[in-house]
């Protein structure tokens, strides 16, 4: 800091005091420089008046920059960062332990353009759905808000056409000079004169907090949302902390270099002195004439008596060391890292200190990488460290970090569920599996860690039309918004501490600025708890990549089965858990490679852990000669022995995988029969090439026949052999059976296309024509399509080509014209789920074990699971869509020892009675 020294009598200012500010963080000492005056004086240097009129003018200056960048903190508390990793995460209370639920919302940017009718407010509405819906806790990841750093330039304009933030007049009044102000005729004259308005940048983010404080409390001053709101800021906060930290390392550079110019001012005014006594040194006996400048020597800190023993060389020696300090040292040099270092989480905190001043139930818990326990299960919240993927790809680029990671860490450091924030497009989930070892005697030893991209909470309709009238997009709110596919929203999710299944409910756009959800506490309370028919969900089983018959089929040992099938196929124990927790289905849907086929040459593959006769007839004598086991257990172990060996040595011809997997199927018929009878009760109407139980072809049947002049499609060749068995079972629903099951077909593609949705007075109406049927209902229908094979990546985002390729299909016929979209597939063993614009994507995992073939390709572990999905009756604006996996950590330990699925997996479901 520059001394300002008053050389008449004046007080010594050196040791500037610091405003009081109260309780509140650190914060740099900041202040606008003002340029050296050249006055009349000895070598150019101020008077003593001068020097006064400076250092008052100096202080004044400072004073103003600290209230401009701080004034608005007072009070406020310092917020430490945690240091957290997976083994010290951020611990979240919950109501329910044994079904914790949180919504997560992603990128509100506030301070951007909200919508004019606040019950139209996509925030807002997310706060209040999440208090009627009583969720434990909401995750509010960055950017929290919208903050354009530019303040000129070419691309200022286009940057703030998504702005929303409106000046307030009492901030501005503090920010300005009161008699400035006035002279500009106050807030009122200065706009009316057409003259802008500055805002400093604290000020500026004075209006965002104080924007952020009041989307959270409703027009009577209420909590919108009363649970802990868990802050996790992103870019655009440490962006801002930056800058705080750049003015005070500024401030650090100045303060030096006025610092620097103090002492060069001193040692000219003592060579001026000296001059002035016309003596090249000063001697004993010139003291007494120097006596009659002791004030002013003095005034600068010198006792006249060491005088004598400094040489008018030294003093020019000195001001040469200053000089060059301050040149080359201060004005040229580097300021050391550390001290740079040390600044920015001094500014995080100042930020998080503003965000938890706007609510009691806000907390900022994080910036960067952010860990959380939520019962039994480790959250981490992160955001892309080196490229802007508002085109999409964050989970994929996650998802590969992960795969290095878990090669070095122990299973228990690996997340459940990854969350990764930021601008992004739209929402994908996708998957990783995993080994733990430490819980392998508890089947807890695979999991499947889940990656979402998180959707941004930003009125799409509302951005969209805003780039409409724009020719180029400069900002990335924009940019995002310019993204065919984009879609934004927010989600919950939710796991089960005992099936441990999580579940994701993503509310879109549409939904979250529906007047008519939000108009009343009534209303949305009806909406949130199904009341209305319109809100009620449409529960759908999926699954894929069967591949019965294979040699390396995923399978699990189920000891307690009452009929003796100690072995079971993954499909097999799904429809267990469906049918004994009366899953309220309309439907279900094998999108192909429902039998392994001969796609190359499986029978040179093997498995190893196969046992030839000879090897079984020692392995069962074995079992039978143990004395270490009673006769029960030694029954049990040789059924177990002879089955699995059955299945590891596979079923090779196709005709025989027909017949093996249909039979398979006869112990759950009544699954079947009861989601046909449901579907038929609740009124659910189908068109085009679609039913209610629908089986597709898989590209290793296509594959197989490749080389010869014929085909066979497994679908139909399946839908065949399942309807004999359904009709030997159920003969009196026959016609019902052949109409609801649907093997489709165009051409040589198993390609399902077609509508549904509820239709009560229509009833299961597969012959009614689409466009007769939107006619004769005012029902929501939503277009359907499956296809097996829709693009893949084993590695990166293995959904970013079945989202774009459906795009690019546009609508080839009348189905999916102006409707959402159900888009299914699945083929590449990895699965995932997005959702954008006009689609809601669902690409189930395999049930197939790692082979040889995937080894030698390095592929990573397959993702075994099927999965539920679900939507609302009345379209996407009338309830959330649902998506949960059914996968090998949940179902292998049901095998093992069923337990009752948690009654919230099927939340608001469209159901009717089909018991006997």
């Amino acid at each position: 800091m520059r001394y300002i020294l008053l050389l008449l009598g004046g007080v010594d200012m050196s040791q500037e005091q610091e405003p009081n500010l109260g309780n509140m963080p650190h914060l740099p000492q900041l202040y606008t420089p003002v340029k050296e005056d050249r006055m009349s004086g000895v070598d150019g240097e101020k008077t003593s008046q001068d020097e006064t009129v400076y250092r008052q003018g100096k202080q004044r200056h400072f004073e103003q920059r600290k209230k401009q960048l701080f004034g608005f903190v007072e009070g406020l508390d310092r917020v430490e960062m945690p240091k957290m990793g997976p083994d010290n995460p951020f611990v979240v209370s919950i109501s329910n332990p044994l079904y914790p639920r949180v919504m997560v919302i992603n990128a509100p940017c506030i301070g951007a353009r909200e919508a004019q009718d606040e019950k139209c407010d996509i925030f807002r509405n997310a706060l209040r759905w999440a208090e009627a819906d009583k969720v434990d806790a909401i995750i509010l990841s960055g950017p929290v808000v919208y903050f354009p750093t530019e303040k000129y330039g070419k691309e200022r304009p286009s940057k703030v056409q998504v702005v929303g933030v409106h000046v307030d007049a009492d901030i501005i009044e503090k920010t300005y000079p009161a008699h400035v102000l006035r002279d500009l005729g106050g807030i009122e004259g200065i706009r009316n004169e057409g003259r802008p308005l500055f805002l400093t940048t604290t000020a500026y983010l004075e209006h965002l907090i104080r924007t952020f404080k009041s989307l959270l409390y409703s027009n009577d001053d209420k909590l919108l949302y009363n649970g802990p709101i868990l802050v996790v800021m992103g870019d655009v906060e440490e962006n801002i902390a930056k800058y705080y930290a750049n003015e005070k390392v500024r401030a650090a550079v100045f303060r030096e270099k006025e610092n620097a110019l103090e002492h060069i001012r001193r040692y000219r005014r003592i060579r001026s002195l000296l001059q002035k006594m016309k003596n090249t040194s000063v001697l004993e006996e010139a003291l007494s004439f120097l006596e009659k400048f002791r004030g002013q020597f003095e005034s600068l800190g010198i006792d006249i008596s060491t005088l004598s023993h400094i040489s008018a060389k030294e003093i020019e020696d000195l001001i040469e060391e200053w000089e060059e300090y301050r040149n080359l040292l201060v004005l040229m040099g580097n300021v050391e890292p550390e001290f740079i270092q040390d600044c920015l989480p001094e500014m995080i905190s100042y930020i998080a200190s503003c965000y938890q001043s706007v609510a009691p139930n806000v907390r900022v818990v994080g910036i960067g990488d952010t860990y959380l326990r939520i019962e039994s299960h480790l959250y981490a919240v992160t955001a892309n460290k080196s490229r802007n993927l508002i085109r999409g790809g964050l989970a994929g680029t996650m998802r590969d970090g992960m795969y290095s990671f878990v090669k070095g860490h122990e299973g228990v450091d690996v997340v459940d569920i990854n969350l990764g924030a930021g601008l992004n497009p739209y929402i994908t989930g996708l998957f990783v599996t995993h080994r733990v070892r430490a819980y392998e005697k508890t089947l807890d030893d695979i999991r499947m860690s889940h990656v979402y991209q998180l959707p941004t909470c930003l009125d799409a309709s509302l951005y969209r039309e805003v780039v409409r009238s724009m020719v180029r997009t400069k900002d990335d709110i924009t940019r995002l918004a310019s993204v065919s596919n984009y879609e934004s929203g927010v989600v919950i999710l939710e796991r089960g501490e005992m099936s441990t299944i999580p579940v994701l409910r993503f509310l879109p756009s549409a939904l979250l600025t529906n007047r008519a959800v939000f108009e009343s506490a009534e209303t949305l309370a009806s909406t949130v708890q199904g009341r209305y028919q319109r809100s009620r969900i449409m529960y759908h089983y999926k699954e894929g990549c069967t591949h019965y018959g294979a040699q390396y089929i995923a399978r699990y040992r189920s000891p307690k089965d009452a009929d003796g099938r100690v072995i079971k196929y993954h499909y097999q124990v799904c429809l267990e858990m469906l049918r004994n927790s009366k899953a309220p289905l309309l439907g279900l849907a094998n999108d192909g490679d429902t039998q392994h086929w001969f796609n190359y040459a499986v029978h040179r593959e093997g498995n190893d852990e196969y046992k030839s006769p000879e090897e079984l007839l020692d392995a069962i004598q074995q079992v039978e000669q143990s004395t270490k086991f009673s006769k029960k257990e030694r029954e049990a172990m040789l059924r177990v022995l002879v089955m699995e060996n059955s299945v590891l040595g596979g079923v090779l011809q196709p005709q025989d995988q027909i017949d093996g997997y249909v039979d398979s199927l006869k112990p759950y018929l009544d699954v079947f029969r009861d989601i046909i009878l449901r579907s038929l009760k609740c009124g659910v109407a189908v068109d085009g090439r679609l039913g209610v139980i629908t089986y597709g072809q898989g590209n290793h049947n296509s594959n197989t026949w490749k080389k010869s002049d014929v085909r066979f499609d497994e679908g139909r060749w399946t839908r065949t052999s399942l309807l004999l068995a359904l009709v030997l079972a159920y003969p009196e629903l026959a016609a019902l059976f052949k109409e609801a099951i649907v093997a489709p077909g165009f051409g040589g593609l198993g390609e399902a296309r077609g509508l549904f949705g509820i239709s009560p007075s229509l009833g299961l109406a597969t012959s009614v024509k689409s466009k007769k049927l939107a006619k004769r209902t005012n029902a929501y229908f939503y277009a359907f399509y499956m296809l097996h094979k829709q693009g893949s990546s084993k590695t990166k985002d293995n959904m970013k080509l079945m989202v774009e390729g459906y795009a690019r299909m546009g609508t080839a016929d009348q189905y999916e014209s102006g409707r959402f979209s159900v888009n299914t597939g699945g083929d590449d063993h990895m699965g995932g789920v997005a959702i954008t614009r006009s689609a809601f994507h669902i690409k189930t995992g395999c049930q197939m074990f790692e082979g040889p073939f995937g080894r030698l390709l390095r592929f990573p572990e397959q993702n075994i699971f099927s999965a539920i999905w679900g939507v609302p009756v009345g379209g996407p604006e009338w309830g959330p869509m649902v998506f949960f996996p059914l996968d090998f950590r949940a179902v292998r330990k049901y095998a093992r020892e069923p337990f009752p699925l948690e009654k919230q997996l099927f939340a608001n479901a469209l159901t009717a009675d089909v018991s006997d």
